[in-house]
């Protein structure tokens, strides 16, 4: 199993915005091939920081999910909302950083 993490710093006053865009995105999208599960999560400490969650069965599929359309206005309404604080891929005990341009 390999999971995407990527930590969100919302804008105060756009927190209310990234919760309903959030939502949107989870349930009503259908799931990618490979696709395991999507959530979202936010900080009890920083009501502001939210972590979002992928998991993806294969290298292959998550390729293919980087390159579309889905995951390019994922990260562009991130962007716009807040700012992307962390990005990871995990894979077993293995991290690495998830190149995004910013």
């Amino acid at each position: 199993m390999i999971v995407v993490k990527i930590r969100v710093e919302v804008l105060p006053d756009k927190k209310q915005e990234f919760e309903q865009a959030a939502r949107w995105l989870i349930d009503s999208q259908p799931k990618e091939e490979g696709n395991i599960l999507k959530s979202i999560y936010q900080d009890l400490c920083n009501p502001n920081t939210f972590y979002y969650l992928e998991e993806w069965d294969s290298r292959k599929n998550l390729k293919a999910h980087f390159q579309s359309d889905k995951f390019r206005a994922l990260l562009g309404g991130m962007k716009v909302l807040g700012e992307i604080v962390e990005a990871k891929i995990i894979s077993g005990a293995r991290e690495e950083e998830l190149e995004i341009t910013k």
